[in-house]
């Protein structure tokens, strides 16, 4: 159970950090602390690798829900004969469709997250490049 709340809070932290980058590339003098386009690559990184393993076997799931509810319903039954009457192949795909959907926005916020943050990376080096340090002025 910490395991899940942990990894779940890795959605909730790349959101967060996420909003502060949009911010940034709304407001250009608002900085970003030098943790955030780390910990977005990092919780991005997760929560992609993860959300593709899941979007794969939603889409197995789907697949193969008509064979696998008769290897459920045999299992089931010898544990509960009723309980086995009502597991249905349109449950599984209910399921898989629903875990898919999930998996779909997960990955797609994550992944907006990476594409904006190089998309910051180039605006401060585009502003970088506009405005150099003064620091190599000879006086």
């Amino acid at each position: 159970m910490l395991l899940l709340a942990a990894f779940l809070s890795l959605f909730f932290v790349n959101s967060i950090l996420s909003l502060y980058l949009q911010r940034s590339l709304l407001i250009p003098q608002f900085n970003l602390k030098e943790s955030t386009p780390s910990g977005i690559k990092i919780t991005g990184g997760i929560i992609l690798f993860f959300t593709t393993i899941w979007i794969i076997r939603a889409v197995q799931l789907i697949v193969t829900a008509k064979t696998g509810v008769e290897a459920m319903r045999e299992q089931v039954a010898a544990l509960n004969e009723e309980l086995a009457k009502t597991i249905s192949s349109e449950l599984l795909v209910g399921t898989g469709i629903i875990i898919l959907a999930f998996s779909a926005l997960f990955f797609s916020n994550a992944l907006l997250g990476i594409i904006y943050l190089k998309k910051w990376k180039k605006q401060q080096e585009e502003q970088h490049n506009h405005y150099p340090d003064d620091d190599n002025l000879q006086l």
